[in-house]
């Protein structure tokens, strides 16, 4: 059952940052961020794994070929979202070493990211489970099914030091549920 189901009378407000809000001085009572969840006067509980992985169009750029090994990767434009030292821990796992130049592209924006490679612009390296549907249904392939840890995760936080609102634990609780249903919990 959707929040809005199960709590009508509650708004949300959704904001996108890569860092926890200052909950009071904004007045909000909880907030999802991409980080290491250590951030100062937060309480923070886990939500998903940010494990990376690399996923493309099950079709090609023109002119190439499939990938069959992790270096054939390098042959196409490796789009990144944070860093492109990611891609290099990704390609270090998969036991391939980047001493040449590649073509790579930095897309600050995670709905662009995963455009770039349902379009078939290249291979993106994205949070692999929020790509999940796109490979269950074959929108996208995951050309090797090796994911990289950067040190990243999804966090619940809210403030540290003052109790939670009752919208915010109906909040919580919801997502807690939520996360815990998921295939991918």
């Amino acid at each position: 059952m959707s929040f809005f189901e199960r709590h009508p009378d509650i708004e949300l407000r959704l904001h996108h940052s890569y860092h926890p809000a200052d909950h009071k001085r904004e007045g909000i009572d909880l907030g999802i961020n991409w980080g290491p969840g250590d951030w100062p006067g937060v309480k923070v509980e886990k939500l998903l794994d940010g494990s990376l992985t690399p996923v493309m169009s099950p079709d090609p750029p023109p002119g190439q070929r499939a990938p069959t090994r992790p270096s054939d990767l390098v042959e196409l434009t490796l789009f990144y979202e944070f860093d492109f030292e990611d891609w290099r821990l990704w390609f270090e796992q998969a036991g391939v070493s980047l001493s040449a130049p590649v073509k790579s592209l930095r897309l600050n924006d995670t709905h662009a990211l995963r455009r770039a490679a349902l379009d078939g612009h290249g291979v993106a390296l994205l949070f692999a489970d929020l790509v999940r549907e796109d490979i269950d249904t074959g929108r996208l392939v995951q050309p090797f099914p090796l994911r990289v840890h950067t040190g990243n995760d999804y966090f619940l936080n809210y403030p540290g030091d003052i109790e939670l609102t009752r919208k915010g634990k109906a909040f919580r609780r919801w997502i807690m549920d939520e996360v815990r249903r998921s295939p991918f919990a």
